[in-house]
């Protein structure tokens, strides 16, 4: 917004200098009274309108120059707010795609999590009923493990993932926004 401002602003003030290389004409008005400390004399009105034409003749291409590089640093801040827009709108589109792959990613990982707690339970009851082996059951708890391990960087992830996209949208978290003076 300040940089679209700051365009805006360049934009007058190129038509400004342009305008400045045309005639202008300017009408002036004043009124006065005299008041005298001789107590005969009457205070006395005065009443004057004038017209000022300004004709630039010769500036030796100082007002053409001015009026190009208004319109240079108008077109130049111009760019640089079209920059930061298209900037802006990467960065929350790459956001919004990080937040939908790790979104992703956590379902997939709550599945993997889901298959290896109940691979667990199944080796431990077939290790209690004398099935199978106490290998076979620490290797699933090892399983598991890595499972609810994943899940949490995965949380972690998509976390992270949002605080960007609110970042990129300019917004900032509810606790802090509560905080704000």
């Amino acid at each position: 917004q300040a940089l679209r401002a700051a365009a805006a602003s360049a934009k007058h003030e190129a038509e400004r200098a342009r305008a400045a290389r045309w005639p202008s004409l300017s009408l002036a008005a004043n009124t006065g009274r005299s008041f005298f400390l001789e107590d005969e004399r009457t205070p006395s009105t005065t009443y004057s309108v004038g017209l000022n034409l300004s004709v630039p003749l010769f500036d030796g291409g100082r007002l053409k120059a001015e009026a190009r590089a208004a319109t240079r640093d108008a077109e130049r801040l111009q760019a640089e707010a079209d920059t930061q827009r298209s900037q802006v709108a990467r960065e929350v589109s790459e956001a919004h795609q990080d937040v939908r792959y790790a979104q992703t990613a956590r379902e997939g990982i709550a599945v993997q999590f889901d298959s290896a707690d109940e691979s667990a339970r199944a080796a431990e009851a077939r290790y209690k009923a004398g099935v199978g082996s106490l290998l076979e059951w620490l290797t699933a708890q090892a399983d598991l493990a890595r499972a609810r391990q994943a899940q949490a960087q995965a949380d972690s992830d998509w976390l992270a993932a949002f605080s960007r996209l609110n970042h990129a949208l300019g917004r900032l978290p509810s606790a802090l926004s509560e905080r704000r003076p």
